[in-house]
């Protein structure tokens, strides 16, 4: 054991069987059994208390900003950002969408507000654990909604498995992911085999496909009448404490990149809260994560990016 490890272990020893280290004992207590959070050694405790300890400090300045959103501890609080950058890459695949007068009508007959979750078109928060890669699960949660919208039919829960192995080869961003999924189609969660470690959908029922995909110009006018027709998956920037810790309110923060993105998400609808317009975004860490797993992003300001990257099914 190095001298390092040992002063380590004296720190928790006396944590456990003496004096409380500090006043944060009974926070980090109360912490790990709300998140059921257990660690194989008393030296990895204490490695993964300096990270939570890192965001407590965070978030206990951040809530003091007078600002629109708030901040708080999760289930991920013990955790070091290990961020994947995308540099901005400027041809998505896609044909753009380009409907004469389509911004007039955007002001005319556009409602002030809408939610696809109250339509019955979004399926429950997922965790991406499983792929570790959140275009995963956005991709199938857009063929899941496309399937609502556009053939009545009841939500899915189909296998972000299944786009991750047969559809996304690339790493983070495949911008041709639809197009993969309009030749592959999609099966069932509880009917594909992911244990392959190749893509095997060739042994299940494809339950839903797309004709391929369509790209949104960086104009959030033009995603807003996008909406309306079917979620959107977008790229953004989720390397800032502030959105690893977000917790409600309408998030905007000026260190967030345009140009560098890591992390994909849903776009499920919009709204305006007290003059402030914003984007209702689903995310894939988990619905113990921000709102019930998701985050109101303000809108009509490129915010971390959320319109560089816009794509949808057809």
């Amino acid at each position: 054991m190095s001298l390092e490890q040992f002063c380590f272990l004296v720190l928790i020893l006396v944590a456990v069987h003496g004096t409380p280290v500090d006043e944060t004992d009974d926070e980090w207590r109360i912490w790990k059994l709300m998140f059921g959070k257990s660690y194989g050694s008393l030296i990895e405790e204490s490695r993964h208390r300096e990270t939570w300890l890192e965001k407590l400090n965070f978030v206990q300045r951040s809530n003091k900003v007078d600002i629109h959103f708030r901040v708080g501890l999760n289930e991920f609080s013990d955790q070091k950002t290990k961020p994947r950058r995308l540099t901005r890459v400027n041809d998505v695949g896609y044909p753009e969408l380009n409907v004469p007068g389509i911004k007039s009508h955007l002001t005319k007959g556009a409602p002030l507000s809408w939610d696809w979750r109250e339509h019955g078109a979004v399926s429950p928060v997922k965790s991406q654990l499983q792929t570790e890669n959140p275009e995963a699960v956005v991709a199938a949660e857009c063929v899941e909604s496309y399937r609502v919208i556009t053939e009545g039919r009841s939500l899915l829960s189909c296998s972000n498995v299944e786009v991750q192995q047969c559809c996304l080869d690339r790493g983070l961003y495949n911008p041709h992911v639809f197009d993969c999924l309009h030749v592959t189609g999609l099966c069932l969660n509880s009917t594909y085999n992911p244990n392959t470690g190749t893509c095997s959908n060739g042994t299940c029922t494809s339950v839903a496909s797309v004709k391929g995909g369509r790209a949104v110009p960086r104009d959030e006018k033009l995603m807003q009448t996008s909406l309306l027709s079917n979620p959107l998956m977008v790229l953004i920037d989720a390397s800032q404490n502030s959105f690893l810790n977000y917790q409600g309110g309408v998030y905007d923060d000026s260190n967030c990149s345009k140009a560098l993105l890591n992390h994909v998400v849903q776009i499920v609808g919009y709204g305006t809260d007290n003059g402030t317009d914003y984007w209702i975004c689903k995310n894939s860490w988990g619905p113990s994560w921000g709102m019930n797993g998701y985050i109101n992003i303000v809108r009509n300001k490129n915010m971390c990016g959320i319109a560089e990257f816009v794509t949808y099914p057809i």
